[in-house]
């Protein structure tokens, strides 16, 4: 805090969650302590993850804390995670998943070789 006085970080037990069927925006609150560089202290961040579980969702931010900063995992405290609404997010890159008609096109689709023929009379069609 600004006073200076010491926060507990967030203990994450097993959450049993019901709800598996979709995804879930889910909000984790970290503070990054530690040496990365030149930089000495500490750093708060609020990050958002898209995944079916409390559990998934802090696993993505230690993947992606440690691959974007370098981070070790016994250098990052978890404050704070919750599941937000979709209206509360704040990042684009997890905006963008939040249109009920969203499209994931597959360009170019190549036949697996079971399926392909040994020997035709016309060149492969890989667009659709």
């Amino acid at each position: 805090t600004s006073t200076g006085d010491p926060v507990a970080p967030y203990r994450l037990t097993d959450v049993l969650e019901h709800k598996l069927s979709w995804v879930n925006t889910h909000f984790v609150g970290c503070n990054m302590l530690g040496c990365s560089g030149s930089f000495m202290g500490s750093s708060n961040m609020y990050r958002e993850y898209r995944d079916l579980t409390t559990a998934g969702a802090v696993t993505q931010c230690y993947r992606n804390m440690g691959a974007r900063h370098r981070a070790r995992a016994h250098s990052i405290q978890i404050m704070k995670v919750e599941e937000i609404a979709a209206s509360k997010c704040r990042r684009p890159a997890v905006k963008q998943f939040h249109d009920s008609k969203i499209k994931f096109p597959l360009p170019h689709r190549v036949l697996c070789r079971q399926h392909k023929p040994r020997f035709t009379t016309k060149r492969p069609n890989t667009f659709f």
